[in-house]
C-alpha cells in the first residue's frame, strides 16, 4: 500500500509540472489525492493490528474466518480496485491473514505471563481487612423506654432519634492486585475518613422508617504494579507500567421503611443510591485510566418475625429477631456498575 501511494504520489507530481501528459483528469487528481491521505492512515492502522517484518503487532487478532476479518477485506479491497482504476494496473500485493483458531488454555497462560500477568486459577485471599475506628454520639431521642413504650398500634404520638457517626479508616487491607484478573481485595489499603446520619422515625400506627446516609473521603494513595485500561478492561493486553492509585469517594444514601402487621410480624422496604467517584491514577499513560465514576441504585425488601415488640413476656421468653432480607441493583449510570444480589438472613437475640 506504501509503494502505491508513493507511485500514485509520483504521478500527481508529474501532473502539477505537465498536465496534459500525466493520464489524470482534474477529478481523477482530487480522487487520488484523497486516496494517498487514506492509505496512510489505513497502511498504519494495519500495520499496528498484524506487525509487519520489522514490528510486532497486537497479540491478538481477528480470525480469519470472522465478520470483522471480512470487512477488513473490503476494505483493502476497496483499496486495490482505487489505485487499479487510477494507475491502469494493480500495485498492491500480498493478502492480510487473521488467526486460523481462538487461542487455547495454553496460548492465553503464555500470552498472560509475557505481559507480566498472572497465570488463570482460582483465588484464594486471606488478610486482615482495613481497620475502622469510629464513634456515634445520638443528637436527640424523643423515643420512650421499654417500661413506657405504647401499645402495638397505637397512634398517639410519633417518636424520633437521631445519630451522627464519623470513623477513621487505617488502610490495613490489600486492594486488589492488578495483574490478576478478576482478583477481590480485602480493603482500599489506603487511610480514609466517613462521617454519617442515622434517624428513625415512629410515624403512624404501625408505620415506621429509618433513613441513613455517609459519606467517605479517602486520603493518602497506594502503590500498583499496572496502571489499567479505561474502564479497567482486559484487552488491548499490554505490558504493565507502575503507579500509584486512589479511590473515589463515596456516598451513600438509603431509605427503610417498615410496616408491623402486628407485634410479631412485620414487612421492610430498602432504597439505596450509592454513588462512586472515579479511579485516580498517576504515572506514565494513567490519563482516563480506571473506572468512571457511577451511581448504583438499589432495591430490597425483607420480611421479620420476633417477639421484641410482644407484650406478652412471660417469664422465660428470650426476646428475638428473626429476618430475612434481599437487595439487588436495579440500574446504574456512569462507570461500569456490577449487578449485584445479597440476601441476608440475620438472627437477633436480646438480653437484659
Amino acid at each position: 500500500m506504501n509503494a502505491a501511494a508513493a507511485s500514485l504520489q509520483t504521478r500527481l507530481a508529474a501532473c502539477q509540472s505537465s498536465p496534459g501528459t500525466c493520464g489524470l483528469t482534474t477529478a481523477q487528481q482530487s480522487a487520488a489525492q484523497s486516496l494517498v491521505q487514506s492509505t496512510a492512515s489505513l497502511s498504519s492502522s494495519l500495520a499496528t493490528l498484524y506487525g509487519t517484518s520489522t514490528a510486532s503487532g497486537q497479540v491478538l487478532i481477528p480470525l480469519d474466518s470472522s465478520a470483522i476479518q471480512g470487512v477488513i477485506a473490503a476494505r483493502v479491497q476497496s483499496v486495490r480496485d482505487q489505485y487499479s482504476a487510477l494507475l491502469g494496473a494493480d500495485p498492491i500485493t500480498g493478502a492480510l491473514t487473521g488467526a486460523h483458531g481462538p487461542a487455547a488454555n495454553a496460548q492465553l497462560q503464555r500470552i498472560l505471563t509475557a505481559l507480566g500477568h498472572d497465570t488463570l486459577q482460582a483465588i484464594d485471599r486471606s488478610s486482615i481487612g482495613d481497620i475502622t475506628i469510629g464513634a456515634t454520639y445520638q443528637l436527640m431521642n424523643t423515643y420512650p423506654d421499654s417500661a413506657g413504650a405504647a401499645a402495638p398500634g397505637a397512634s398517639a404520638r410519633h417518636y424520633v432519634r437521631v445519630a451522627a457517626n464519623a470513623g477513621y479508616r487505617l488502610g490495613t487491607g490489600e486492594p486488589a492486585n492488578r495483574n490478576r484478573f478478576f482478583d477481590l481485595g480485602t480493603g482500599y489499603g489506603q487511610p480514609g475518613i466517613t462521617a454519617g446520619l442515622a434517624a428513625d422515625a415512629q410515624l403512624v400506627g404501625n408505620f415506621s422508617a429509618s433513613a441513613q446516609a455517609s459519606y467517605t473521603a479517602q486520603f493518602g494513595s497506594v502503590a500498583v504494579s499496572r496502571i489499567p485500561n479505561v474502564g479497567n478492561v482486559a484487552f488491548p493486553l499490554d505490558l504493565p507500567v507502575a503507579g500509584t492509585y486512589t479511590a473515589g469517594n463515596v456516598l451513600s444514601l438509603s431509605l427503610i421503611p417498615r410496616y408491623r402487621f402486628s407485634s410479631d410480624f412485620g414487612v421492610t422496604g430498602r432504597y439505596t443510591m450509592v454513588r462512586v467517584g472515579a479511579d485516580q491514577y498517576t504515572g506514565s499513560g494513567a490519563t482516563n485510566a480506571g473506572i468512571a465514576a457511577a451511581t448504583a441504585q438499589q432495591l430490597g425488601i425483607g420480611l421479620t418475625y420476633g417477639s421484641i415488640m410482644s407484650l406478652d413476656r412471660g417469664p422465660g421468653r428470650i426476646p428475638f429477631e428473626v429476618s430475612f432480607n434481599h437487595l439487588e441493583t436495579i440500574a446504574g449510570s456512569g462507570g461500569p456498575t456490577p449487578k449485584t444480589f445479597v440476601d441476608q438472613i440475620e438472627l437477633r437475640v436480646y438480653f437484659r
